[in-house]
């Protein structure tokens, strides 16, 4: 088994073990949570910047953005306010935008969606495309920080339909991704 099963299979059981009676998150059609900020970066390594609006682009990502079309599944990165908050609460003292981030959420558990599930957010609609993994970049800002994110450390999606963002937009589940039941 892999370490990237292993990563499915714990997305899976966190998916299933969530109770959907308590939140909003998960459910197909409603407005499952809200954009908090949007950041954008212009070069590579360096922290983003905060904007009140984007223009997100079908098939290329954030305009503006270093990471605009260079990975197809990489156009768009997301992390959840309620992990950054837990985060700083430790004690950790990081900014959203030093977590190379483009899309803060509150309100939707960012990580427990599974790739291939749509979310809309103003007219842009975005697929989760792949889990965002810590990296070795994050000891730069405190060592315990690659540990604190593991498996929470959001998703990247890749734009289907092309629109202007806002901070405070709605975010929600358009389609969401199920693993098919086996029959026995």
């Amino acid at each position: 088994m892999t370490k990237k099963d292993l990563h499915s299979i714990l997305k899976i059981l966190s998916i299933l073990s969530n109770d959907l009676s308590e939140s909003s998150c998960g459910l197909v059609g409603e407005m499952n949570g809200k954009l908090i900020s949007i950041f954008i970066g212009s070069q590579k390594g360096a922290s983003k910047t905060a904007v009140a609006s984007a223009e997100l682009i079908a098939d290329h990502g954030i305009s503006g953005d270093h990471h605009a079309g260079m990975k197809p599944h990489r156009q768009v990165s997301f992390f959840a306010n309620e992990i950054l908050q837990e985060i700083q609460a430790a004690g950790i003292d990081v900014a959203a935008e030093e977590l190379s981030t483009n899309l803060l959420t509150e309100g939707i558990a960012i990580d427990t969606l599974t790739e291939g599930t749509k979310l809309k957010i103003g007219a842009a609609i975005i697929e989760i495309s792949e889990a965002r993994k810590p990296c070795g970049a994050l000891t730069k800002i405190d060592k315990r920080l690659p540990k604190a994110t593991y498996l929470r450390c959001g998703q990247f999606g890749r734009v289907i339909t092309s629109g202007v963002i806002h901070t405070g937009d709605a975010i929600e589940i358009l389609e969401q991704y199920r693993v098919p039941e086996r029959a026995c």
